[in-house]
């Protein structure tokens, strides 16, 4: 998440995000070009099958399960001790960081009466500083229709803010120039809109719902991911 890159002080942060921001308007200038990419079937929800509780429960039991087995296998120490430069002993686990960031949907939807959207945020800024001129839908016009924005943001890197207080780590210095992050940025951006969804919609809030479209695209995002970081290393 952005917000959380800039509170760590990863050097390329402010690039992303620059980079995200034009991906989120020149998406909103070429959205009517891009014809059914909004209006795809999501599928009916799996809990529509048996009740909520009764698919959750288990898939949520399995998943935990399956983030503290790849733990053990592949320790996430040895990952930190060749991306931090301080603080790898005293790094928060990830699995259990995980389990935080999902149950923060609890106090998000009780407030806001939806789950959280990292880019559908970026379109609630835009759309908000144009003043509804590019995508007049997503325009916060009372607090309300702002709390998910405000906890993406602000919220989400004064967390980060503290958890960096709480675990000291200092990141070790980035390959990447400004401009890669940049185009990065742009593309992660861009791309989420397309699919309607980033790590935080598909990955969290609607694989929190039981969306089936949510599943493929939070799989689809990480294997993506895990082509580019491959074919990054190869470069």
């Amino acid at each position: 998440m952005m917000p959380s890159q800039l509170a760590a002080g990863i050097s390329t942060a402010p690039a992303i995000l620059a980079g995200a921001f034009l991906g989120g308007i020149a998406f909103s200038i070429f959205e009517k070009y891009l014809p059914g990419h909004t209006n795809c079937p999501v599928g009916q929800p799996l809990d529509g099958f048996k009740g909520y509780s009764k698919m959750a429960i288990p898939m949520g039991l399995a998943m935990v399960g399956a983030s503290f087995a790849l733990e053990h296998l592949s320790p996430s120490y040895y990952e930190w001790s060749q991306t931090l430069s301080t603080g790898a002993a005293s790094a928060l686990l990830p699995s259990l960081a995980g389990m935080i960031l999902g149950l923060n949907q609890v106090p998000l939807r009780m407030i806001a009466g939806r789950g959280q959207g990292g880019s559908t945020s970026v379109l609630n800024i835009i759309s908000t500083v144009t003043g509804g001129k590019l995508q007049p839908k997503h325009q916060m016009k009372d607090l309300y229709t702002a709390l998910p924005t405000i906890y993406v943001y602000p919220a989400t890197f004064l967390g980060a803010l503290l958890t960096m207080y709480l675990f000291p780590i200092t990141y070790a210095p980035v390959n990447q120039s400004s401009l890669e992050a940049f185009v990065g940025g742009f593309l992660m951006l861009f791309g989420a809109r397309i699919a309607d969804g980033c790590t935080c919609g598909h990955g969290i809030t609607g694989c929190s719902e039981l969306v089936p479209a949510s599943f493929i695209g939070a799989a689809c995002i990480f294997g993506g991911g895990m082509a580019a970081a491959a074919l990054g290393l190869r470069l």
